[in-house]
């Protein structure tokens, strides 16, 4: 069940315009606009404003409850461990909710739209939370309007990005977690050529979506796909568009890794981490996200990135491993036990000692990665490597 969840999360990360009085409207359009903006430039609080003065001006309309919600999501995304706008996260989504009841009989694309966004969000904070009662509740609630979305593919442009998330997500999940084959009865047929096609098709037009659907994008082609150019020109898009917004830069930094821009990468990972390390006590204290956008949260995957950089491109191993040390250290300031990049410390420290000839070092460390929760990915290649001992490519 908790792979089913995170397969309903994916579907919720989105912020499609649909078409309606108040979407109509060229304030709300343009307030909306410039308050999303603001969110994906991490200007939080700017944001929160321009999304009150939504509220103001639409007090009876979901929307505005909705984007108030998601707003503090992604604030939140910075630093899940963080309690302190989950609270806020929840009232927002049952604010959209109840207001949404008015949509059913007048406005049914709009009633879909935000019945399907606000339950996923909702079982998304519970899972996040590990709160699996209230996700499973949450999760039940959103097949109907997922299923309902997909009729409206084709008569409104911003339904590609939820309809190209589901198609490709149900046509492919299974591939990675097989627990949750026997849940896809719920859902009509995946089809993952035609999801592709809609999620580039969101990518490619204007609007509210286009931002959400490259932020999936990218991990399809670098992780999933593993075409790594499509996926470093998305990330080199995302981050000259909001330059201020870590979460891409380190996208960024770990696709032009990915693609053997070894200086390239080491010059935007190095930046992030030369930021980060400037912030007073930043290896003995937590820095969530209401402080700073590097926090200890996501310099988990940032100094995991860069200690991998340090291995692919020949450099000091030693280098490496304090680096994976500061990922480490950072998982267990942010309150992190379990954390996909905490697994691929423990992958590239067995990569390490196989270099330096340790060979019973490297199988105990690619043991401890089948072990571990999470990132199937390394546990596949720990698999490999403890049959045959890891060596760089030539």
């Amino acid at each position: 069940m908790k792979h089913l969840l995170i397969l309903i999360a994916l579907l919720s990360g989105i912020v499609p315009m649909i078409k309606g009085q108040a979407f109509d409207d060229e304030v709300f359009r343009k307030t909306s606009q410039d308050g999303l903006s603001l969110t994906y430039q991490m200007d939080y609080a700017a944001a929160h404003a321009k999304f009150m003065e939504l509220k103001r001006a639409y007090p009876e309309h979901p929307g505005p409850y909705f984007l108030l919600a998601f707003n503090r999501w992604w604030q939140t995304y910075l630093d899940i461990p963080m309690e302190t706008y989950y609270g806020y996260i929840e009232d927002q989504l049952e604010m959209c909710l109840e207001k949404n009841k008015e949509l059913e009989d007048t406005k049914p694309r709009e009633y879909v739209f935000f019945q399907f966004m606000g339950y996923a969000l909702k079982a998304r904070v519970a899972s996040y939370r590990r709160e699996w009662m209230a996700a499973v509740n949450s999760a039940r609630k959103v097949v109907g309007p997922l299923k309902e979305s997909l009729e409206f593919v084709g008569d409104e442009n911003e339904f590609y990005l939820p309809a190209g998330l589901y198609h490709y997500y149900v046509a492919t999940y299974h591939e990675f977690y097989p627990v949750v084959r026997p849940f896809l009865y719920f859902f009509p047929d995946g089809d993952k050529e035609l999801g592709l096609e809609e999620l580039i098709s969101a990518g490619e037009l204007p609007g509210m979506t286009q931002y959400e659907a490259l932020f999936y994008l990218t991990y399809i082609y670098l992780d999933e796909i593993k075409d790594l150019p499509k996926g470093l020109a998305i990330t080199q898009k995302l981050v000259n568009d909001f330059p201020s917004n870590t979460w891409y830069a380190c996208d960024y930094g770990r696709a032009l890794m990915l693609n053997g821009k070894f200086n390239q990468a080491d010059e935007v990972l190095g930046e992030l981490i030369a930021r980060f390390e400037q912030q007073s006590q930043f290896d003995t204290r937590r820095i969530d996200s209401k402080e700073s956008t590097l926090t200890s949260f996501l310099m988990i995957k940032i100094y995991q990135c860069r200690g991998q950089l340090e291995v692919l491109r020949g450099g000091s191993l030693d280098e490496a491993v304090k680096l994976f040390n500061k990922s480490r250290t950072s998982a267990h300031l942010a309150g992190v036990e379990n954390h996909a990049y905490l697994v691929a410390d423990t992958f590239w420290e067995g990569a390490v000692m196989d270099l330096q000839g340790n060979r019973s070092g490297a199988i105990e460390k690619y043991k401890q990665v089948q072990k571990m929760d999470d990132n199937a990915l390394y546990k596949e290649l720990a698999k490999q490597y403890t049959k045959a001992p890891y060596e760089l490519a030539r």
